[in-house]
């Protein structure tokens, strides 16, 4: 039997998670995602800044999509938008039912993903923004963060 075609869908969202509140809140989520994931074959990368969230998923068209269905109703987030949905080759995060990334820590000017966000619709495209997230996640795993 031939594989399932693999899909990427990129979104951002504001949160509605208060922010002392945030960080219990997110290891919920990854909890939670990490085991479902790997039982639906999903891999991807979520980032969290300032009250704004955005996530790389990648599977089957029904993985995927089904994963977004709930992640639309899911009251932690409002404003979600789509930045790309692609068929893809390959997977990005391969090796990460869900790797997690505070953009908080790793920039300097504690730009906030809004703003990446803003930014990266006017001049990336969302396979710019997977390879910069992959590099990012690759660097925290080889300092072993």
């Amino acid at each position: 039997m031939p594989t399932p075609p693999l899909y990427r869908l990129i979104y951002i969202s504001r949160s509605t998670i208060d922010p002392p509140c945030l960080a219990g809140e997110v290891d919920r989520i990854l909890g939670t995602s990490r085991v479902s994931n790997h039982l639906a074959a999903i891999s991807g990368i979520l980032l969290a800044s300032r009250g704004h969230f955005c996530q790389v998923i990648e599977g089957t068209l029904t993985h995927v999509e089904r994963l977004f269905e709930t992640i639309q109703r899911d009251p932690r987030h409002r404003d979600i938008a789509v930045m790309e949905f692609v068929p893809v080759p390959k997977r990005v995060f391969d090796h990460w039912e869900m790797a997690f990334l505070d953009i908080d820590c790793l920039t300097s000017d504690r730009e906030s993903l809004g703003r990446l966000a803003a930014a990266a619709s006017l001049s990336l495209s969302g396979r710019s923004m997977v390879d910069a997230f992959a590099r990012l996640t690759h660097q925290r795993a080889a300092f072993g963060d």
